[in-house]
């Protein structure tokens, strides 16, 4: 799970099973799918909602990894959800408006719960979500407060709320900081930035170039509401032709170098070392990575 693919994360209403249908015969397909009992549930639903899950985990988890998002750990329904979420052939669960209390409590309860049911221990793992700004304060502190964080993902909509920035008024910088300190304090912690939906899906160009700006600010993989955004959250969170063939050039100078005693090696006349190693390994793993869930 460790090295599961989230380069897009498409959400699921919990109440609209034949979108989980749809799903299983839509290409491209996303590489995880979010079942969700939060904002896209009205109240008077969310007991319904959440007695389908089973059956869609049932449906999807042999070929998605199936995240449930549950409701907030301030809400009453939060322990019915978490509840209902901690099965198997659930791969984690995606916790909003994250803090350092919530993501313990949530470790808390789904320890017991796996205690003493036949689950993993430890094997469900946990997606908090920015959508604060004293979340985006204490986002590193987030990232790290428990061992099953495999992400780290943001919410651009309640976190504009938050700055009092109706949708309307919200422009290309109201969300900079924020998305810079997820993706820093993401990495700092050692986990994936997962970046936030973009509403409009009819935009398809517009989605498209606020990707190529999520990834150059170090996200790897987004959030999505509709499939037609699939097939671009794919392609601009996957290693392109070039980055594959420098990431080729790198490894292989620089282990020709080290066999030879040497620390740093030349390719296309930059210095090379270590660093750029680790990164060239890295890209050429998502490569593999992505094959693989490609023949799945």
């Amino acid at each position: 799970m460790s090295h599961v693919l989230l380069r897009s994360i498409l959400f699921i209403p919990a109440n609209k099973p034949k979108y989980a249908d749809n799903v299983l015969t839509k290409r491209p397909r996303p590489d995880a799918i979010v079942i969700d009992l939060e904002d896209s549930i009205p109240p008077n639903e969310k007991e319904v909602a959440r007695s389908l899950v089973g059956d869609l985990v049932g449906k999807l988890h042999a070929i998605y990894p199936t995240f449930i998002r549950v409701n907030g750990v301030d809400t009453k329904w939060f322990i019915d959800d978490v509840n209902a979420a901690s099965i198997p052939g659930v791969a984690g669960l995606m916790i909003p408006k994250a803090t350092q209390e919530a993501i313990r409590d949530v470790d808390r309860l789904v320890l017991s719960i796996e205690r003493d049911s036949s689950l993993t221990p430890s094997g469900l793992k946990l997606i908090p979500i920015i959508e604060t700004a004293a979340g985006v304060v204490s986002s590193y502190e987030v990232a790290i407060s428990s061992p099953r964080i495999i992400a780290l993902s943001f919410g651009i909509v309640d976190y504009s709320t938050d700055l009092g920035l109706a949708h309307p008024r919200r422009g290309p910088l109201t969300a900079q900081y924020a998305r810079m300190k997820i993706a820093n304090d993401a990495a700092a912690a050692g986990v994936v930035a997962i970046d936030s939906i973009y509403e409009n899906f009819r935009d398809l160009d517009g989605f498209r170039r606020d990707c190529l700006l999520s990834r150059e600010l170090g996200f790897r993989g987004r959030l999505v509401i509709h499939p037609s955004q699939v097939d671009i959250t794919n392609d601009i969170y996957s290693p392109s032709e070039e980055e594959v063939r420098w990431a080729e050039d790198i490894v292989g100078a620089y282990e020709e170098a080290t066999s030879r005693g040497l620390g740093a090696a030349s390719v296309g006349g930059t210095m090379i070392d270590s660093a750029h190693y680790k990164i060239a390994k890295r890209i050429l793993s998502e490569v593999e990575d992505i094959r693989a869930r490609d023949l799945s």
